[in-house]
């Protein structure tokens, strides 16, 4: 019935249409974020293929086998890690303590962002949070030698899933230099509408002296697919050019009514045709 993953597969039967050399597949195969692509059509006409997927027309080789069809739907380690940090709305943001007692050491705290329209982190954050200072810090140290390297932090993004399963989710590692956004930035109107839609705290605290808005950029990102499956470095202009999954917020529930008792006959048909 396809690929899929956590065991969760889903498909609609073939549909012909006499009298026509046309045969359209209808499918939907997706059962978790960062999985695979919505194939929204597959339609066969006079012997030339033309996948539509997440909105995307594209004609094929005729000669392809039937290994190009996961091509086709799977999602790439880049749109896997677009996913991630697309669906997920908050992480650990690790910096480096400059706390008397633990100055260096690895510094966690939770944050909420949104992306910009490359992907870029955008973090909303308070001078008088721990790790807002240990950047403040890092870029004194900075200015004050010149020979000093800039402050990496790395903003770690999971997507949710149970106790017991939490180790088999998608989760990325997004390393790189933060700066402070200036309030005439070019796209400042657009982070802060999504930062409002995003985190209903933000219109009471954004306007406030204390409160300002920080970029991430990219330098290095990491992609773990779950326990023991892909876990690889991502290039960061891959990451920036991939589209996320557009179905990921919805395809869990998609899953679970497809497969659902409602539905058997027509997956027995599309197994049918399938296997």
């Amino acid at each position: 019935t396809g690929p899929s993953l956590m065991g969760q597969k889903v498909a609609f039967p073939f549909q012909t249409i006499e009298g026509q050399q046309q045969q359209q597949q209808q499918s939907l195969l997706s059962s978790s974020s960062s999985c695979c692509r919505i194939v929204l059509a597959s339609t066969t006409t006079n012997g030339e293929k033309t996948t539509i997927a997440n909105g995307v027309t594209s004609p094929e080789n005729n000669n392809n086998n039937n290994n190009d069809i996961s091509t086709n739907i799977r999602l790439n380690v880049n749109e896997k890690a677009r996913t991630v940090t697309s669906i997920c709305t908050s992480g650990t943001l690790c910096t480096i303590s400059y706390s008397e007692g633990i100055e260096g050491s690895p510094f966690g705290s939770h944050v909420d962002y949104v992306l910009d329209d490359e992907g870029n982190p955008v973090l909303l954050m308070n001078e008088m949070s721990m790790h807002t200072m240990n950047i403040v810090k890092a870029s004194q140290r900075e200015k004050e030698n010149d020979d000093a390297s800039p402050m990496l932090v790395t903003l770690f993004a999971q997507l949710g899933g149970d106790i017991v399963s939490s180790q088999d989710v998608s989760r990325c590692s997004v390393t790189g230099t933060i700066e402070k956004l200036d309030d005439d930035a070019p796209d400042m109107d657009t982070i802060r509408m999504r930062y409002s839609i995003t985190h209903a705290y933000a219109d009471q605290v954004m306007d406030s002296p204390k409160f300002a808005f920080y970029r991430l950029l990219p330098t290095k990102i990491y992609f773990v697919g779950g326990f023991g499956v892909l876990a690889k470095w991502v290039p960061v202009q891959d990451y920036k050019d991939a589209a996320p999954d557009i179905l990921a917020n919805e395809a869990a529930d998609i899953c679970a009514k497809l497969n659902g008792p409602t539905h058997k006959e027509d997956l027995v048909l599309a197994a049918r045709h399938l296997l």
